[in-house]
């Protein structure tokens, strides 16, 4: 069936959208209009900020599931936060994520960055948070009551989302996110309805699969952007950075080509010849494979090359970053509602180029051979096929990243302009 290919290629990405959410989040508030400049916040555990305001974040959660109601969602139960008795578990409960999200007192330090704690096993803050080289992964402890810069609270959990929010949650009905509409049950990709949105799909896969088009993500940035303008609100500063960063991260995510259109190569050819095909198994397992490859491929270019930007003076990962902070502060979007359709419009449209471009820069033996495996073959090195890479493909890569980059950092400035920026006012 064609569900069988949409289901499973495009949703075989690695764990972030783009690799290090973190540095795209530091890189995007060094625009000189950024709201965190000079702005601190004293770090705040999850359960006192509950018991000091549980009745506000109630209140919240009571607004958020009557905009769903609105807008005439059917993937939700209603649930609500508990004030009399305030807890970490009935706000994951209220919040509908991962009852074992630990929601730990951390920071991601920049690589050769400032301390703020002391260095832990980034295991101990989130079993899905790991090193995997050439990657950094430095993650600190902080202490409650410690004060600590805007800026590095945002960049730190703009992360966050991504360590186990949204794994495994098929099996919790009492949630009501009803049948899984695509990825698998376990896993990465057990969080892509969470990660990924399909607003612009073909004729095709919106006839023969429509659950591709259900995605909520655009729940989670509602959520969260309400959270974090009452945290900001009743003076919880801490937490209002927090939520912030969290609504960052999805947003972000519909920034990335390959989370916002489900298989960027794919034309209506592609679509025709998948459905008259006798061997749908095949065509499915290779078209399967292409797509994580080149998802993979993506990812870790983004990533090593923002990573090098702080411990390199090499121009062109400079110009990666650059990007990030460029051009104007955020969208002319009323809410957030209009940043997730402004977002994933572009990213869907510029998908086909971002695809295309990837396979000019990295060749065919990556991006086209079916029988490899990025992910797992243990002679891909991302470092050694960035420094093999034609000139002329790797500029074009790059400068079609930065379009993807601009609107990335934008959406990131844009959610502080509804939270910090609304509650300043």
């Amino acid at each position: 069936m064609l569900s069988a290919v949409l289901t499973v290629t495009a949703l075989t990405g690695a764990a972030h959208a783009w690799g290090h959410h973190y540095l795209v989040t530091d890189q995007a508030l060094s625009h000189p209009e950024s709201l965190t400049e000079g702005e601190t916040a004293i770090v705040e555990s999850i359960e006192a900020y509950l018991s000091d305001d549980s009745a506000g974040v109630a209140a919240v959660f009571a607004a958020h599931y009557d905009w769903l109601e609105a807008r005439g969602s059917t993937r939700f139960n209603r649930a609500a936060f508990d004030a009399g008795e305030p807890s970490r578990a009935g706000f994951l409960a209220a919040a509908r994520l991962n009852p074992e999200t630990r929601i730990p007192l951390v920071v991601r330090r920049l690589p050769e960055g400032e301390s703020y704690g002391f260095e832990i096993d980034p295991g101990a803050a989130s079993p899905f948070l790991h090193e995997k080289a050439p990657l950094i992964t430095d993650v600190e402890v902080t202490v409650e009551g410690s004060e600590i810069p805007a800026r590095v609270i945002v960049s730190t959990f703009a992360d966050e989302p991504d360590w186990g929010f949204d794994h495994t949650l098929w099996g919790y009905t009492d949630y009501g996110y009803g049948e899984q509409p695509y990825g698998k049950p376990e896993g990465e990709s057990s969080k892509a309805p969470f990660h990924m949105q399909f607003a612009h799909e073909a004729f095709l896969v919106k006839k023969f699969v429509p659950t591709v088009l259900e995605g909520m993500a655009s729940d989670r940035v509602d959520l969260f952007t309400r959270l974090a303008r009452h945290a900001f609100e009743s003076d919880h500063d801490y937490w209002g950075w927090r939520f912030s960063a969290w609504a960052v991260h999805y947003a972000q995510d519909l920034a990335q080509p390959y989370h916002s259109k489900t298989i960027p190569s794919a034309t209506g050819a592609f679509y025709f010849r998948y459905v008259v095909s006798p061997r749908k198994d095949m065509l499915t397992d290779r078209a399967t494979q292409l797509a994580a490859n080149r998802h993979f491929l993506y990812e870790d270019f983004v990533a090593y090359g923002l990573q090098e930007s702080y411990l390199s003076d090499t121009p062109s990962y400079e110009t990666l970053a650059g990007y990030l902070a460029w051009g104007d502060h955020a969208f002319d979007v009323a809410d957030a509602e209009g940043l997730v359709v402004e977002l994933m419009e572009y990213a869907a449209a510029h998908s086909g180029t971002v695809d295309s471009t990837l396979v000019k820069a990295f060749g065919p033996s990556l991006t086209k051979n079916y029988e490899f495996d990025v992910e797992t073959d243990p002679a891909y090195d991302i470092v050694n096929e960035m420094a093999s890479m034609d000139a002329k493909s790797a500029q074009k890569l790059l400068d079609e990243t930065g379009k993807d980059f601009e609107r990335a950092g934008r959406a990131t400035r844009t959610i502080l302009t509804f939270t910090y920026g609304v509650s300043a006012d």
